[in-house]
């Protein structure tokens, strides 16, 4: 399953809205976490840019759960986090795309999968790009601030889970050591001045 290529689980919020998809990719083992995703999700519909990123954890952790897990989110105790978290920080190629792409695609009246989507997207600065060097697979890395919202995420996404009495314990709350994935900075960040 190493060269598996995942595909979009929740369309725009727009779509989301008119339609509901009845979702059919997901293994067995997972299939009450696509409900609790989506009602998640649309408590964030008066917020365009926090669906679309909370989205990209959710969905990217419910591909991880499902296909290399092979275990549903409402089982995970921390040591499933912290693997998860490994996983985004080295994602096989075949999850790493070198360009955004939309989710899905209307064709002929219907949303289908885009099938060049992928969870992870390799990205190069404006100035190597004016340079002509193009997006590397594998040279993908996951940023400090992604590896915050992930936590973020996944903190409210389990939270959400306790309170509506899916869970007993938060599993993002017993990883008492954040610090290994998040470095903070303690020097000042030099401006330049004229």
């Amino acid at each position: 399953m190493a060269d598996l290529k995942p595909t979009p689980i929740f369309d725009t919020l727009e779509h989301l809205r008119d339609k509901p998809p009845s979702f059919k990719i997901l293994p067995a083992h997972t299939k009450k976490d696509y409900p609790l995703g989506l009602d998640f999700l649309k408590q964030y519909d008066g917020s365009k840019a926090t669906f679309e990123s909370y989205r990209r954890e959710i969905e990217r952790v419910m591909q991880w759960s499902s296909f290399k897990a092979n275990k549903s989110l409402l089982t995970f105790k921390r040591a499933d986090i912290e693997a998860y978290i490994a996983f985004c920080m080295n994602p096989p190629i075949a999850w790493i795309a070198t360009k955004r792409v939309a989710r899905f695609k209307d064709k002929e009246g219907l949303r289908v999968i885009n099938p060049d989507w992928r969870p992870f997207v390799v990205s190069v600065s404006k100035m190597e790009h004016k340079r002509g060097i193009k997006p590397d697979k594998n040279n993908y890395q996951l940023s400090q601030k992604a590896i915050q919202e992930i936590f973020t995420v996944l903190s409210s996404f389990y939270q959400y889970l306790l309170l509506e009495e899916h869970l007993t314990v938060n599993p993002i709350a017993l990883i008492r050591q954040k610090s290994k994935y998040i470095r903070k900075h303690q020097t000042k960040a030099i401006v330049p001045r004229l």
